[in-house]
């Protein structure tokens, strides 16, 4: 069983007066309040706060506006504070960012009271959602990989929730078979599995299809793809829709790779830019057929997608996709990975990899990379992409200082891979990047097949404060065998807040790595100080029942932030910083530092 601090997790604080003390018979009665000080330098807004729902409601002319805080709100603000902070929900409201529309009787449902009618009546009502972006979410739209080994294999969605109160989840493919919706109750920090016929998984060529999967909650929630495939159990963290992005480079392995686009709006046009070369076999090239036309390295392919539709592409062959560049005019889900890769170089795979990529948007310059010699020999490789030309890449050990790999200089869309790191290491960057963990289990030196799990790493302005796992531990694969799991965890956080590295210019600090080994059931993990983050991946091998010795892996951020901080406009800079508030306040492409030094 894990132990771990736990309390509950920090979001974004909101203080206010305590206008409403108590109730009577369902009906709040409110102290007199002296507004004054509201109505003057606000502008007309007024603003209350109901003790009883952890409700701030905001009120101006005909428009009225409600917004959950966190109940340890006064842990963070004194009364100096609060202008400030009211001023930013001012400035969300009138920048018309992340308003819903609402209405009373979703107000009286969600309350249980007559707050609604005590101020919202004959008002437009709002709901006020700047809670922080990170892969918990109400929606998502998704989608699963082909597997030609596995073809009867179920695609399996993980739901689970932190939410005290729990919720409804629902599992529908609209256009693919609309008879398939599947609607579970998610408890608190409980475990629900989703089931979906195999024919949803993509087709394994290149095509157009009605394949996209929706799943939506009444509440926050962690969504995890599970492949059971014959040779390999590798799983991705979704991402919702809130942090989905318009611009993508996707990452790939050698050994039939694959890019799959889910759509989340109609009349969604998708441009697809394929990298100029190809990491592979000498004889392999980038080359596939869509609709009579033939497309190579560095060709461009537009396709139009309505909500719910998805784009596949596989090319079987010993070739990389990674850098391909994909863009479109909506939000748009981007999946990744590869049917047959192999942890051996230029030699045919058979393991099955799969991640959800995250937007460019969110994409980070520090990291800190670690091995996996604890729990295995095999260790891991690591695969840096680059977004912008000129991108100086730097990899030094964490306590050291000394760099054993030379600086390098990366153009957009360009990568190059890491190999045997024995200790933690400092990655370090100019420019925004993305790196991918590769996995290693191979039974020997000699094995020239070996198996591969696929992962991303979570850039240090992203990691969490909290997440719920659970262990895969027992599952059946494609060919039924039995596979019993050993899970581990590993956790990455700053061993104190002292900066302790500065290497051209770049702050850093000293990290601890911490491996558990896990057992079967759902763990909870959360760091007590608001400003103490820390990154969680879920690892875990197995052999079959059946005998043989192949092994078989699965990796998987656990859960992560994923803000906005590569966006040019940098629309943070707009709020007042607070602790822990999950922006990147000064436009540094960080977050949290809490400093407006630009570093």
């Amino acid at each position: 069983m894990l132990t771990f601090l736990a309390i509950k997790k920090s979001i974004l604080h909101v203080p206010a007066r305590r206008l409403f003390q108590g109730s009577l018979s369902g009906f709040l009665l409110p102290t007199p309040p002296d507004i004054g000080d509201f109505a003057g330098p606000h502008g007309g807004y007024q603003f209350f706060f109901h003790d009883n729902h952890d409700l701030l409601l905001v009120t101006k002319d005909d428009n009225c506006y409600f917004y959950e805080i966190d109940e340890n709100w006064e842990k963070y603000f004194d009364d100096n504070g609060r202008e400030q902070a009211e001023n930013t929900i001012i400035r969300v409201i009138e920048d018309d960012v992340n308003l819903h529309l609402s209405s009373l009787d979703e107000m009286r449902d969600r309350y249980k009271d007559l707050l609604a009618d005590f101020h919202c009546v004959n008002k437009t009502v709002y709901h006020v959602d700047v809670d922080l972006l990170d892969s918990n979410g109400k929606e998502f739209f998704l989608g699963f990989l082909t597997h030609q080994a596995s073809p009867s294999a179920e695609a399996e969605l993980l739901l689970s929730t932190d939410d005290v109160n729990g919720c409804y989840a629902t599992v529908s493919t609209p256009l693919f078979k609309k008879s398939f919706q599947k609607r579970v109750r998610l408890r608190s920090f409980q475990h629900e599995s989703v089931r979906i016929m195999p024919t949803v998984r993509a087709a394994k060529d290149v095509s157009k299809e009605n394949k996209g999967i929706h799943v939506w909650a009444t509440c926050e929630i962690s969504v995890i793809g599970y492949n059971s495939q014959q040779n390999s159990q590798d799983a991705y963290l979704a991402l919702p829709l809130d942090v989905l992005g318009k611009e993508y480079y996707v990452m790939t392995w050698e050994g039939n790779p694959q890019i799959l686009v889910i759509a989340t709006r109609d009349n969604t046009v998708v441009t697809i830019t394929l990298p100029t070369s190809t990491k592979g076999a000498a004889s392999n090239v980038i080359q596939f057929t869509y609709q009579t036309q033939v497309y190579r390295a560095g060709s461009t392919l537009r396709v139009t997608l309505q909500k719910f539709e998805t784009f596949h592409i596989m090319q079987q062959d010993q070739v990389d996709l990674t850098g391909s560049r994909v863009t479109a005019n909506h939000p748009i889900s981007v999946i990744t990975g590869n049917d047959k890769a192999s942890a051996v170089e230029n030699v045919d795979g058979r393991s099955f990899l799969v991640e959800m990529m995250y937007p460019l948007q969110s994409w980070g310059q520090s990291f800190v990379l670690f091995n996996t010699t604890t729990i295995r020999r095999d260790g891991v490789w690591y695969k840096l992409l680059a977004s912008e030309d000129s991108t100086k890449v730097t990899v030094v050990p964490a306590l050291s200082g000394y760099a054993r790999w030379s600086p390098a200089l990366l153009q957009a869309g360009q990568s190059m891979v890491i190999r045997d790191v024995t200790e933690m290491h400092h990655l370090l960057a100019d420019k925004p990047v993305m790196v991918g963990v590769f996995t290693r289990y191979q039974e020997s030196v000699g094995d020239t097949l070996g198996s591969l799990t696929m992962s991303l790493l979570a850039s240090t302005s992203h990691y969490h404060s909290s997440f719920t796992w659970r262990p895969l531990t027992l599952r059946k694969r494609g060919d039924k065998t039995l596979l019993r799991f050993r899970d581990f965890l590993l956790l990455l956080m700053k061993t104190d807040s002292e900066r302790s590295l500065m290497y051209d210019n770049t702050i850093s600090y000293h990290m601890s790595m911490l491996w558990m080994n896990a057992t079967p059931v759902l763990h909870r993990i959360i760091q007590r100080k608001p400003l103490s983050k820390f990154f969680a991946l879920a690892l875990g091998y197995a052999k079959s029942s059946n005998g043989t010795n192949l092994d078989t892996g699965y990796s998987y951020p656990v859960g992560l932030r994923l803000g906005r901080i590569n966006d040019p406009e940098c629309p943070s800079r707009r709020l007042p910083m607070r602790p822990s508030d999950g922006l990147n306040n000064d436009c540094d492409s960080r977050t949290d530092e809490e400093m407006l030094n630009g570093l």
